[in-house]
């Protein structure tokens, strides 16, 4: 794969309904169980509700995200 494909982004370079993972944070990633896990997996909607800017792809749980500069990977 292109070295393109695991650059970082932050979550306001993506669009809206792109499906993306956040990369995780010091001593964040014990519990995760991979990276592409689809409970891993998040769609930007900053049009749904309010103080919500995605959803779990599984679930569709809503997530807020205080900081747009967050730092996140696209998953085409």
């Amino acid at each position: 794969m292109p070295p393109r494909m695991f650059e970082p982004l932050t979550f306001g370079e993506l669009n809206e309904h792109d499906r993306f993972i956040f990369l995780p944070l010091p001593g964040n990633s014990e519990k995760q169980k991979g990276f592409r896990a689809i409970y891993t997996i998040f769609i930007k909607n900053t049009k749904c509700k309010p103080g919500v800017h995605a959803h779990k792809l599984k679930g569709g749980l809503p997530i807020p995200i205080r900081d747009y500069d967050t730092q996140v990977i696209k998953v085409e």
